[in-house]
């Protein structure tokens, strides 16, 4: 099931794919990325075209009901070139609950868990190949030429018998190149190996865009 998303700013162009139709696209995109399928899913899009952009997006949310999306009970988000229907970026909801989050986040700025985890370098090589595997399915039409690990971000903690806290689990996040140049974030979890997402709509954004000039967006 499709929505299209209310959307007062930017109306899809003549030449771009309908909402049925990226959905279509995303889905693809979900299977090829995480093997899942979203058949009896619903899926809300959202067109936009930021002056800032190259070129203009279809954005999609993946849940199980419409009133999931409210709740915030999202599965999976995606962007595909509305265009082209190239895929650009794709994620899946895998953090815990939201309270958890919440706690790991504030014990993160209390100083309680380092932000510098220890990860030994067998662990660090095994999950850069992890996530160069996802990146090269990504970039079907390119190579990937580096790889390197830009953060390790908390994503599980546990507490010992004298009450205190460390890490189980880790998001990480590389930055990896592919022979064109364009640049790929992508997160895995270092435990389970599970991709978390896949980012690469900044290297869409014109060079040397002036958001505060006329016509910039503020």
């Amino acid at each position: 099931t499709v929505y299209e998303a209310d959307n007062e700013w930017y109306t899809p162009s003549a030449n771009a794919l309908s909402a049925d139709e990226a959905a279509e696209v995303g889905a693809r995109y979900i299977w090829d990325g995480f093997g899942d399928s979203i058949d009896g899913k619903f899926v809300s899009l959202f067109y936009s075209h930021h002056p800032s952009g190259t070129r203009a997006y279809w954005c999609g949310m993946v849940a199980d009901s419409a009133d999931a999306f409210a709740n915030d009970r999202s599965l999976y988000w995606f962007t595909v070139c509305a265009i082209s229907g190239e895929g650009i970026d794709i994620g899946q909801f895998l953090v815990g609950d939201r309270e958890s989050s919440l706690e790991i986040r504030e014990l993160m700025m209390q100083g309680v868990i380092s932000q510098e985890p220890v990860i030994d370098d067998t662990q660090l090589e095994l999950s850069a190949k992890i996530a160069s595997e996802y990146a090269q399915r990504h970039f079907s039409n390119s190579t990937v030429v580096s790889v390197e690990l830009q953060r390790a971000t908390p994503n599980a903690i546990d507490r010992d018998s004298d009450g205190n806290v460390f890490v189980t689990d880790y998001f990480l996040t590389f930055s990896i190149t592919d022979s064109t140049g364009r640049e790929a974030e992508v997160s895995i979890l270092m435990e389970s190996e599970q991709l978390g997402w896949i980012m690469t709509q900044h290297n869409d954004i014109i060079p040397g865009y002036n958001y505060d000039a006329p016509g910039g967006i503020g």
